[in-house]
């Protein structure tokens, strides 16, 4: 945000919203001091007196105005607290978005990454299975039997088998 503020002349702007800086005053202390003598000196010397110097210790508001000009500056340091905040909040959102884009992408490129491995390991198992379907081929399908009873078969199974069964044989046999 700062560096397009820099590009497009914003950022002065948004440094003053930001400071609150205050307008540059035009007449100082000095100032007002020589504009109050230079103002008295004529009606002055038809008394007789000679104005020299003013010197001003202190410039106070009437009560209530006092209390309207500091209620304005808690407000106007109010609305700049608010717009701090604001940007800050700007920026924490962009860069919550950055981070979610980067975590997709990354989560993506891992997915991607998982998939093609799981490939190859599926072709390479495959390729195997294949090798030794064709090396002895009643050998492959009593393997393939039994991983289909492992799997099928739990230890609370019961069931009923008839003589001639295939399963039944093959247990039968296996003692």
């Amino acid at each position: 945000m700062i560096k397009k503020a820099e590009e497009d002349g914003t950022l002065d702007m948004l440094e003053e919203e930001i400071t609150g800086e205050i307008l540059p005053i035009k007449v100082g202390r000095e100032q007002l001091s020589e504009l109050i003598v230079n103002a008295s000196k004529p009606q002055l010397e038809s008394y007789g007196i000679e104005l020299i110097d003013v010197q001003l210790m202190r410039i106070a508001y009437e009560g209530v105005v006092e209390a309207k000009v500091f209620d304005r500056m808690i407000s106007e340091r109010h609305r700049i607290a608010e717009r701090i905040r604001s940007i800050g909040r700007e920026e924490v959102a962009k860069i919550r978005g950055r981070i979610q884009r980067s975590v997709k992408r990354i989560e993506s490129e891992s997915y991607r990454e998982v998939q093609r491995v799981k490939g190859e390991a599926d072709a390479t198992a495959i390729r195997i299975y294949a090798s030794a379907m064709k090396k002895d081929p009643d050998f492959y399908e009593f393997m393939r039997t039994l991983e289909a009873y492992q799997d099928g078969l739990r230890p609370s199974t019961k069931f009923i088998l008839s003589a001639d069964s295939k399963f039944f044989k093959l247990l039968n046999e296996g003692n």
